[in-house]
């Protein structure tokens, strides 16, 4: 009897880690790297590709593909600070949660709002490093002013020209880079050691 209980501890804790600024996650083959202590993850460069957006895109019918070129999409949407609407980006990140991060397997993993854009607050945190990774600048989800109700215009970050700059754009007349965040649950099933040689893989629950 006691074995059996101790048997059970055991698997209730082993493999729990909290996650540290800079560790790296793989999640369903796309690679993130936290980037503050709420163990938040944003995708690496290196995911940043036409692959992915495109993969994405097609996970759901409905957005509009002269929106996408190549890894870039258009917000094409009005918006209010931390709110997407309609826009194509909404569906785009709806299309990489389906299709990268499994929900339907890896339930209670995620937080609130399990796949989004960094906010103008969190940008600050990502750090040089992931900055200036980054060739094309890259849409937050922070309303910055609008001219009228449909020309919202939203901060963006300058990638590697001028790392972490913040500057901002009109959703409907240009595009830039969607960079997707991942917010994970504390205490979660982990195997690696983080690095970017071997990082830490969820284990999804039987």
């Amino acid at each position: 009897m006691i074995e059996e209980r101790l048997r059970k501890l055991e698997e209730k804790v082993f493999g729990k880690i909290t996650l540290k600024k800079g560790d790296y996650v793989e999640i369903g083959g796309i690679l993130f790297r936290c980037y503050n202590e709420k163990q938040r993850l944003c995708t690496t460069v290196e995911e940043l590709t036409e692959e992915v957006v495109q993969n994405s895109a097609e996970q759901n019918g409905t957005v509009n593909k002269k929106c996408i070129k190549e890894n870039r999409v258009m917000f094409n949407s009005n918006v209010i600070d931390g709110e997407y609407g309609s826009s194509v980006i909404r569906k785009v990140l709806q299309g990489f949660e389906k299709k990268y991060l499994d929900t339907s397997k890896l339930r209670n993993v995620y937080g609130k709002d399990s796949v989004r854009l960094l906010k103008k607050e969190e940008i600050a945190e990502l750090g040089e490093e992931l900055h200036r990774s980054i060739e094309h600048w890259y849409w937050t989800m922070s309303y910055r002013s609008s001219d009228s109700d449909t020309w919202a215009n939203v901060f963006i970050v300058c990638g590697s020209v001028y790392p972490g700059r913040l500057d901002s754009a009109y959703v409907l007349s240009t595009d830039g880079v969607v960079r997707p965040v991942v917010s994970l649950k504390s205490n979660v099933l982990l195997t690696g050691d983080g690095s970017k040689e071997n990082p830490y893989l969820i284990k999804s629950e039987s």
